[in-house]
């Protein structure tokens, strides 16, 4: 009996704590004036701001309590004042402090990332005051036609900007649980100011907790991470890699037949053994309009072109990027395990997918025809 209560307590307890939804606290000080409306705002689905909750200023103080699914960016905005102050929603309590004499400088703290938030911002604005000032000596060299003194400028506002993608890399390196890394990623991968191999080298660090939601979604987008398995029916995504001889090809130079997408490596015992079978399949098939694109995950250049030649595969395309699962390719088709085959009709829209050659050939046989 004891134990039978034991356990419906245990019950109890976890129905409680999987519904508590997380919440966060914002505690907002400001000399502002009493009376005045704040506004907090979030950035909906198009992109634009939206004000989801409204508090009055009492005793130099805002507060709002707002339950939420996953950190966010969000602002406040207050009453005659244009100003959109950042911070970032996420659970706990959230501290801000507004003086009206000092409006940009204001300060954050509370959680984890907006203490971060607060570092970061004020280490930026220090980068961002001297782009501005050599803003204005280069506009007064140009007025003075003084052309040395333009192009030192000119190198010292570059040499600032490269401090300042550095800056952001040190930070998401040393930050990885920090909701503003991520913010950080998605204002990089939109400007395109580092490049995407070393953006997905830094995402690949940061927490799986922060890994959530619309931003994660449009980060992983923009860097061609596929967060869930492809669907029959679906077009295939585009990639480009390098052949064996260096020269870059893409899917859809490669597409317009039946094409068998063959994710494979040296170091893959099963891929080797199904070799023969895909070297059969294309002799049976490569006149009747088909084709077979090897995706290889090796790592190593040599291994890789022996093995084509050792398994006799030699008679169809091959792309590696040789980087393992961490390839772009294997990225953006959300591979785990090989071999792993997708058959694609003549304009690219996915037919099969599996594990099992078996049922691969069973559907090229039901395309093309037995030939058995």
């Amino acid at each position: 009996m004891k134990s039978t209560y034991i356990t419906f307590l245990l019950l109890v307890f976890i129905i409680i704590s999987c519904g508590k939804k997380k919440s966060y606290e914002l505690i907002v000080t400001t000399d502002l004036g009493d009376g005045k409306s704040a506004y907090l705002i979030e950035i909906d689905q198009n992109n634009q701001p939206a004000t989801i909750d409204t508090a009055i200023i009492e005793k130099g103080t805002i507060q709002f309590n707002r339950k939420i699914d996953y950190p966010s960016n969000s602002f406040l905005q207050i009453e005659d004042y244009p100003q959109y102050f950042l911070f970032i929603a996420e659970q706990g309590k959230i501290t801000m402090e507004i003086k009206k004499d000092d409006l940009p400088h204001f300060t954050l703290g509370g959680t984890y990332s907006n203490i971060g938030l607060n570092t970061y911002k004020n280490d930026i604005e220090s980068f961002r005051s001297s782009l501005e000032s050599i803003g204005n000596e280069g506009y007064e060299a140009q007025s003075s036609g003084d052309s040395v003194l333009l192009e030192d400028l000119y190198d010292q506002y570059y040499d600032i900007e490269k401090k300042i993608i550095q800056y952001d890399i040190d930070f998401v390196k040393d930050n990885p649980e920090s909701f503003l890394s991520l913010l950080i990623l998605q204002s990089h991968s939109l400007t395109q100011t580092i490049p995407n191999d070393s953006l997905l080298k830094l995402y690949d660090q940061l927490s799986k907790k922060i890994k959530k939601g619309s931003v994660n979604k449009q980060v992983s987008d923009a860097l061609g991470i596929r967060t869930e398995d492809l669907k029959v029916g679906e077009i295939a995504p585009n990639f480009s890699g390098p052949r064996p001889d260096g020269e870059v090809v893409s899917l859809k130079q490669l597409q317009g037949k039946i094409t068998l997408l063959d994710f494979w490596a040296s170091w893959c015992k099963p891929c080797r053994i199904q070799s023969p079978e895909l070297v059969e399949l294309y002799k049976n098939y490569a006149s009747s309009g088909f084709n077979i694109v090897s995706i290889s995950l090796d790592q190593e250049r040599n291994k890789w072109l022996q093995a084509i030649e050792d398994d006799g595969l030699g008679s169809w395309d091959h792309i590696s990027n040789l980087e393992w699962y961490e390839g772009p390719i294997a990225r953006a088709y959300n591979i785990s395990a090989i071999p792993y085959l997708i058959v694609l009709d003549s304009i690219g829209s996915i037919i099969e997918i599996g594990h099992d050659l078996d049922a691969i050939r069973s559907e090229i046989e039901l395309q093309l025809g037995n030939k058995n």
